[in-house]
């Protein structure tokens, strides 16, 4: 991929001659021809139009990438000169500089993308880095319109792969097609700005950890796939369920839930949910909380998982039936793939072993990660679907794995251990 694009510098030589003019007469005038001059030209790593000095911090960063100090550049002189600090760096990117920056010198040490420590060898390495940093605005559109995903290379940060060729749209709402990671790590250089966003024109398709081709057509399907990545918790409802999205709501904000230890904490947007979810956090959203309807704009509070499934049912027209509030009369199916021993929190929580089989209208379906659970939940009501046993499962706070032979023995073991 050829990163650096060109700009055209005119480096002015002046050559001055002076002389002395005598006053003897058998001197012969002198004239002297001004040199040609030919414009030369300079290419400029395209890099740089990323490279900002965050004078609060007194690092160098490209969007969420720290460039290590010392690192080095080169001039157009072919010279090298070493940035220690953010005045070197400003220096050396001034506009109108005699001999003026226009490229890096390899290795250089960052911190990429997922916080980490790491050595780039190449403009391509860290263009994907610059590349890979999540996007922190542009999801509440996103989550209301279903329409776009904010763009990143998500390949760099999670267990899928980007396939191409892929529409995306930037805050003015011009439109790109790219073909390939290079393209795509291209536009983001000549788009980027502190204030301008691209995102991603749905449906995509990436291939998961499964090795299979998935089409996403929402948001909420976005984070169901990368939901099955190791460093992506599932978002959990007040008493242990997975909320796999709100299906033609949106969640309200402010809204009160709990971290990873069990804080209580404030989210205030769409944004700040979605940054907390993709980066790691296991969040449990708390009971009251608030959805609007995407259809009619209309809102419901939730107080409970039946008024949270009540709410889907009649909103969404979502046919979910639990007419029991007894833990052991739920359907297994919900308790194993759902509710999995309680919030992200309970030591009681498992992870499923698979590949697991069930059976809906009389068909088994072999389920090999969760969300093939999401497809046949999609089809048939929650009651009509049936756990093939035995099952296994791996506690997530001690790594024992445990056998149910049936429903009841998977609802002893919840009710035991919580």
């Amino acid at each position: 991929m050829k990163f650096p694009i060109t700009l055209h510098i005119l480096l002015l030589f002046v050559a001055a001659l002076f002389f002395t003019a005598c006053e003897k007469d058998n001197m012969d005038e002198i004239v002297v021809d001004e040199p040609e001059y030919t414009p030369e030209e300079v290419e400029v790593n395209n890099l740089f139009n990323a490279l900002r000095a965050d004078n609060s911090s007194g690092t160098v960063t490209m969007n969420c990438v720290t460039l290590e100090t010392p690192f080095e550049l080169e001039l157009a002189s072919g010279a090298i000169v070493t940035i220690n600090n953010n005045a070197d760096l400003e220096a050396a990117m001034e506009e109108d500089a005699v001999d003026p920056a226009v490229d890096f010198v390899y290795p250089i040490s960052i911190v990429d993308a997922k916080g980490e420590s790491a050595q780039v060898s190449s403009n391509k390495e860290l263009g994907i880095n610059f590349a890979s940093c999540l996007p922190q605005q542009g999801w509440t559109a996103a989550m209301s319109t279903n329409e776009t995903l904010p763009a990143c290379f998500y390949g760099e940060l999670f267990c899928v792969e980007q396939v191409y060729p892929v529409d995306l749209i930037d805050g003015e709402g011009n439109t790109y097609s790219v073909t390939n990671d290079d393209e795509l790590v291209d536009l983001f250089l000549s788009v980027y700005s502190d204030s301008t966003s691209l995102a991603f024109i749905l449906p995509i398709s990436v291939i998961n950890e499964a090795g299979e081709e998935v089409e996403i057509e929402t948001v909420d399907e976005f984070f169901s796939v990368v939901g099955e990545c190791e460093n992506v918790e599932p978002v959990i409802v007040g008493d242990g369920f997975e909320a796999q999205g709100f299906l033609c709501y949106e969640l309200k904000y402010p809204a009160e839930m709990l971290d990873t230890d069990g804080n209580p904490i404030t989210v205030n947007s769409a944004d700040e949910y979605a940054n907390l979810v993709l980066g790691g956090e296991a969040l449990t959203i708390e009971y009251p909380f608030t959805l609007e309807s995407m259809i009619d704009g209309t809102t419901v509070t939730v107080n409970n998982f039946e008024e949270f499934i009540l709410a889907l049912n009649v909103g969404c027209g979502v046919d979910i039936v639990i007419d029991t509030t007894t833990l052991c009369e739920v359907p297994g199916n919900v308790l194993l793939f759902l509710n999995r021993g309680g919030s992200a929190q309970s030591p009681c929580r498992f992870n499923i072993n698979y590949p697991v089989d069930v059976i809906a209208g009389g068909t088994t379906f072999t389920l090999n990660e969760s969300i093939d659970y999401w497809a046949v939940y999609n089809d048939f009501n929650l009651n009509e679907i049936e756990v093939v046993y035995p099952v296994t499962v791996t506690v997530n706070s001690s790594g024992e794995v445990l056998e149910f032979t049936s429903d009841n023995d998977l609802c002893t073991y919840i009710e035991d251990c919580n």
